[in-house]
Order: structure tokens, then C-alpha cells, then sequence
């Protein structure tokens, strides 16, 4: 009897056991909770950012002056270095490239040439241009090195050339007592290549240094004044300039910040 009810117990331990076995295989796999968010840097701001600069001229290209009729080369040009102050609005498409247009006003440059003139002899003479540039800007940024980041850029658009009255210096006084010539306004088409480098200052502020070439175009004097036939005018061709600029450019809202990206599983 006594072995019977072992026999019998084992048996309901052997049923017990395979019942459990059974109804845990019947259970969902035990699925394990989702990682917490990352922090990821992520950048900020509208891109669009203006400017301030000024500029110096440290060479001049020497122009060529002439008359334009009768045609008459001058020789011995040369044209004055002088400060330029620009303004102007941007826009950061990325982290490679940006693009601004500006505006910049030029103090009066002189130019002093000499050479033969429409009477007989040689006469020396000056003129003051001042003058307004208007540039569309695109640059490429080099990448950032210890919140500096070089650049190469070049601008396109169009100047203003106000010349003053051509001053005859009087090394020879020119027919009918004719010593000037009118002012005279010009629009021309200019364009810009330019390579710098911009430091950090804040996460909104940028301190930029570079080297600028600009082809200023021509200019042209008034008609003589005082002279009823021919009346050619003075020609101021080939005007360009390497200069060195400073500035400041304000980002608007730029910045970086920390924000969770979560995953879904």
C-alpha cells in the first residue's frame, strides 16, 4: 500500500510539472524596456545675419586715362589709396555656403595723370571720384578650426563713379582758356574675388579679416565747359584696387543646443 501511494505522488509531482511547463510555453516572450532618449547637439537659429566693414586700399591698379575724342593715351597715372565702408544682409544656407549683398560707400579717390593734350604740349591734371558699390556675395567656408573658419568668395554687381571736375594744373593752359572739365556721373558693372578667414566671438558674433580684388570699372568726365566744338571727355578706364578688410557679422538667433531625440521600437 505504501509503495502505491509513492507511485501515486510521483505521478501528480510528473503531471504538476508538465501542466507548468506547458502554460509558460504559452506566454509572450519577455520583451526588454527601450533605451533612454540620446542627447543629440542640435543647431538652431534662421541663417540670417548682417554685416559691417571696412576696407583700405594697400595697391591700386593704374588706370588708363584718356580722351575720348579725339582718342589721346595719357601716361604717368596714378590713383590714390583711400577707406571704404560697407553694410550688408546675409543668409547662412549651411555649413559650406552663404551669400549676402551690400552696399559700401567709397571716399573720393584722386586720380593724377599726365601726358599730351588736344593743344600742343603736355598738361598735368587730377580729378576726385567718389563712388557707391553694390555687390551680390557668395562664399564657400573651409570648415572650422578652433572657431576659425577660412573662406573664398567672389561678387558681382554694379558702382556708381561720381567724377569731379577734371583740373587742369596749368603746365599748359589748353585752347580758348579751357582748364576743366564738368563732373560727371557713371554706372558700370564691377566684380569682387575674395579669401579671409572668420574668428568666433560668440555663438552670434563673428570678427571677419580678408583680402578683397575689385575691378571698379571706368568713370568719364564732364564735356569741356567752355569749348563750342569738339568736346571730348576724359575717360578713366581699368580702375581696380587690392584692399584689406575688417568687419562684424551678427547671426540672428545662431547657436547650438542640446535636445533628447527618442527612438520608437
Amino acid at each position: 500500500m505504501k509503495y502505491s501511494n509513492n507511485l501515486f505522488l510521483a505521478a501528480v509531482v510528473a503531471l504538476s510539472a508538465f501542466a507548468g511547463t506547458a502554460k509558460a510555453a504559452d506566454l509572450p516572450p519577455i520583451v526588454p524596456p527601450p533605451p533612454p532618449p540620446v542627447e543629440t547637439v542640435v543647431e538652431y537659429g534662421s541663417g540670417w545675419y548682417l554685416r559691417g566693414d571696412i576696407g583700405y586700399d594697400i595697391a591700386k591698379a593704374n588706370p588708363s586715362v584718356y580722351q575720348s575724342a579725339p582718342v589721346v593715351n595719357l601716361f604717368g597715372e596714378t590713383m590714390d589709396s583711400n577707406w571704404s565702408f560697407g553694410v550688408g544682409a546675409g543668409y547662412q544656407f549651411n555649413s559650406w555656403f552663404r551669400a549676402d549683398i551690400t552696399a559700401e560707400y567709397r571716399l573720393p579717390e584722386n586720380i593724377h595723370s599726365w601726358g599730351p593734350c588736344a593743344c600742343v604740349g603736355n598738361t598735368s591734371h587730377n580729378v576726385d571720384i567718389e563712388s557707391w558699390v553694390f555687390l551680390a556675395n557668395g562664399y564657400v567656408d573651409l570648415g572650422t578650426w578652433r572657431s576659425i573658419t577660412p573662406y573664398v568668395g567672389a561678387g558681382i554687381g554694379w558702382a556708381r563713379h561720381e567724377a569731379g571736375a577734371f583740373v587742369n594744373d596749368g603746365t599748359v593752359i589748353p585752347p580758348s582758356g579751357v582748364t576743366s572739365l564738368s563732373g560727371n556721373t557713371d554706372w558700370t558693372f564691377v566684380y569682387a574675388l575674395m579669401a579671409g578667414a572668420s574668428v568666433d566671438i560668440s555663438s552670434n558674433m563673428k570678427f571677419d579679416i580678408g583680402y578683397r580684388y575689385i575691378d571698379l570699372g571706368k568713370a568719364r568726365s564732364g564735356t569741356i565747359t567752355n569749348l563750342a566744338t569738339t568736346a571730348p571727355r576724359i575717360v578713366y578706364d581699368d580702375m581696380a584696387a587690392h584692399e584689406i578688410r575688417v568687419g562684424l557679422r551678427y547671426m540672428f538667433d545662431s547657436g547650438y543646443d542640446y535636445a533628447p531625440i527618442s527612438t520608437k521600437y
